[in-house]
């Protein structure tokens, strides 16, 4: 098998800022391996081994990672570009060589882990109106290829076995066939009629006249229907210490709190007393489970929700709508802890772009409280606006500037007995800035082009922060480097924005594109 040097040094540069000094023993064992079978795996939406890499390898934090660790360790989530088996040409042979319950392994007894039964993160995917999600798979080296195929489990489907062959439905739910060498391929998905918790079963063979070789990867994924939006439900807040034995348990109501729509619980462990630590266990049981909401922080795109270790930074989202929902925990004892009352939902209607000058209402109207209580609002604001009216609705003139100046409002709404947040940014423009409609622009250069007198987006570039190799960014986060802005791209590629600085420098280092995006 042939490799070129470029490919080694791309496929050990981007292994290795993952890891910590504390690793760079285990990181030698592994770069071996890694090295001498590197190929591709799914980056979009994640395979298992690239999901639990960027949950870190050596402490994985979901259930389904953590199974596959203590079966089979972290190896398969370095080496994950290496799921291979030589001498395949096509689908008889990857079902005469894999058996059932080690499809996800690609057959390897050292890979079980992968196939581990448990409660696997899934992905939260939204197809466009043609049902379609695109899927992204990065060969680390490049090869000829016969055909990609992905296949999609049955409704029929039972999470609790490992997956067979018979599990997936016959025809793929999308296939590119023969191309040359390339570093990525991306091609759609088509999930019509598809909702809820499934596994992609992705193939990729390579073409023989190249070198007889199948890849295999498995993505969990969470099928949101395409004109679903997430509507926030407000915030999970919940203090204190439990004991080991105690049951939490989160129940979902229509916003009328008639019955139950839904109650997801769980048994609270000696390792996650904390309300940190259980509130995220339990919502990550509920983002798997949950036909009506999901908890967390939603990104910046407005299309996943992860949960955080927070007993206050969790929120609830409705599938389409709003809905009301109640935490209560009960005692080993048998006592049971008066349910938390539901917090209210902050929401700020406005404007999001003004000019220099205008004046400006921002509305806290539009929030609710599902308890039915009286709401008080306090607004948190920049410094430039501290005579602006404080009340359920704010007014204010939007100060003038040469440059275009980005500001966050906060606002909180407090029931009497809980609360809840929501910030709104507003940019206004500056009136020097060329094509605003206070100032016509620069005669000279009318249509703002990218040149060296005028180099494209840096005039907003003093509102963002300047980019710091190492810094834990999140998706949606935008910085500034060279001049330029840039944004981190939503999980799992935001796990790459504060790496190894030679790779993921946003507009220099090269492999930036993986992780940013040009604003």
């Amino acid at each position: 098998m042939k490799v070129s040097r470029i490919s080694l040094k791309k496929t050990a540069m981007r292994a290795l800022p993952a890891l910590t000094l504390a690793h760079v023993a285990a990181a030698a064992l592994f770069a071996v391996p890694a090295v001498s079978h590197a190929h591709g795996y799914v980056e979009s939406p994640p395979d298992r081994p690239l999901a639990c890499f960027n949950e870190g390898a050596e402490n994985p934090k979901s259930d389904g990672c953590k199974a596959a660790k203590s079966i089979s360790g972290s190896t398969p989530f370095y080496d994950r570009m290496s799921n291979a088996i030589l001498g395949v040409k096509g689908d008889a042979d990857h079902r005469a060589q894999i058996p059932d319950g080690l499809i996800c392994a690609g057959g390897k007894e050292s890979w079980k882990g992968i196939d581990a039964v448990a409660n696997w993160a899934a992905t939260p995917v939204k197809p466009d109106a043609s049902g379609n999600v695109m899927l992204r798979y990065k060969q680390t080296a490049k090869h000829y290829t016969t055909y990609f195929k992905t296949y999609i489990s049955k409704p029929s489907y039972d999470f609790s076995r490992p997956l067979k062959w018979s599990d997936l439905q016959e025809q793929p739910v999308g296939q590119v066939d023969k191309r040359g060498p390339e570093a990525y391929t991306e091609y759609p998905i088509n999930l019509n009629g598809v909702s809820g918790k499934r596994v992609l079963y992705t193939i990729w063979q390579r073409d023989p006249s190249d070198n007889a070789e199948g890849f295999y990867s498995c993505s969990d994924i969470d099928v949101i229907p395409s004109n679903v939006n997430w509507m926030p439900s407000g915030k999970i807040e919940f203090g204190g210490v439990q004991k080991a034995g105690d049951e939490a348990k989160l129940r979902v109501f229509d916003k009328t709190r008639g019955n139950d729509l839904e109650s997801h619980s769980m048994k609270i462990g000696a390792n996650n007393v904390n309300a940190a630590d259980w509130i995220y266990d339990l919502a990550n049981q509920v983002n798997g489970r949950s036909q009506y909401v999901r908890v967390g922080q939603l990104s910046a795109d407005g299309k996943t929700i992860d949960p955080v270790r927070s007993a206050a930074e969790n929120e609830v989202f409705g599938n389409g709508k709003e809905y009301a929902y109640a935490i209560e925990v009960k005692s080993n004892g048998g006592g049971e802890q008066p349910p938390a009352t539901v917090p209210p939902v902050a929401a700020i209607s406005g404007p999001a772009t003004v000019q220099g000058g205008q004046q400006v209402t921002l509305s806290a109207n539009q929030s609710s409280d599902p308890n039915g209580l009286p709401l008080t609002y306090a607004w948190t604001m920049p410094s430039d606006f501290k005579n602006a009216r404080n009340g359920s609705t704010l007014t204010f003139t939007a100060p003038k500037a040469e440059q275009d100046r980005s500001f966050v409002f906060k606002l909180v709404v407090d029931n009497g007995k809980t609360t809840a947040t929501a910030t709104h940014t507003l940019l206004v423009k500056g009136t020097g800035n060329p094509g605003n409609p206070e100032t016509p622009g620069n005669p000279e250069n009318p249509s703002n082009p990218d040149t060296p007198e005028n180099p494209g987006n840096d005039g907003n570039a003093g509102n963002y922060p300047a980019y710091q190799a190492g810094h834990a960014y999140k998706g949606g986060e935008i910085v500034t480097n060279n001049g330029k802005l840039y944004q981190c791209k939503s999980f799992p590629a935001s796990g790459w924005c504060g790496q190894a600085q030679a790779a993921y420098e946003p507009g220099k280092g090269w492999a930036w594109t993986d992780a940013w995006t040009t604003k």
